[in-house]
């Protein structure tokens, strides 16, 4: 997939960019599969996830220009920013046949560049710089009644990991707390 990317913000506001063109190929594989109904049980005990894998690179003319409009650097296969190469989901969900249920389920998502430039070390004002790879694990009970209303609690991150989700001109962002 070729794809015309906008004209952006320079890395660190240092003037804009022609994001030229960009190139997409990925994959994505899907599994379910519920052991307990296997097995003959009324309750269910599903396992499954997602395997997700994209390389999203700068095409053709991506040249990041200074103010003066004088070439920094070419760009050229570059990944692109807040393009994770991998991301992985997956989860465990136990559905009892009298409604009540739980399930856990965790989000892995790649170490990612946040700019054209693909700056590996963070700057010391947390503008620039990879992203991490990270893990976070969330949970659900709920209870569904008569088949036709659902009943839901959540928890998001109930590990408490900490993990920078974005950095900008305006600072760090990090993932929700639990």
């Amino acid at each position: 997939l070729d794809q015309q990317a906008p004209v952006t913000r320079a890395t660190a506001g240092r003037g804009f960019a022609d994001g030229g063109k960009s190139k997409h190929k990925g994959a994505e594989i899907s599994i379910g599969y519920d052991i307990a109904r296997a097995m003959g049980s009324f309750n269910s005990l599903v396992i499954g996830g997602t395997f997700t894998y994209t390389d999203a690179q700068f095409g053709d003319n991506g040249v990041t220009e200074n103010r003066a409009g004088e070439p920094i650097n070419s760009v050229l296969n570059n990944q692109l920013p807040y393009s994770p190469k991998v991301m992985i989901n997956n989860y465990v969900s136990l559905n009892l046949h009298n409604g009540l249920g739980v399930r856990v389920s965790g989000n892995y998502i790649g170490k990612q560049f946040t700019e054209r430039d693909n700056i590996i070390i963070p700057s010391s004002n947390g503008t620039t710089g990879q992203l991490d790879a990270r893990y976070l694990l969330d949970g659900n009970l709920y209870y569904t009644l008569k088949k036709k209303y659902t009943f839901n609690i959540a928890g998001k991150n109930l590990t408490n990991s900490r993990a920078i989700v974005t950095r900008h001109a305006q600072g760090i962002r990090v993932a929700l707390d639990r």
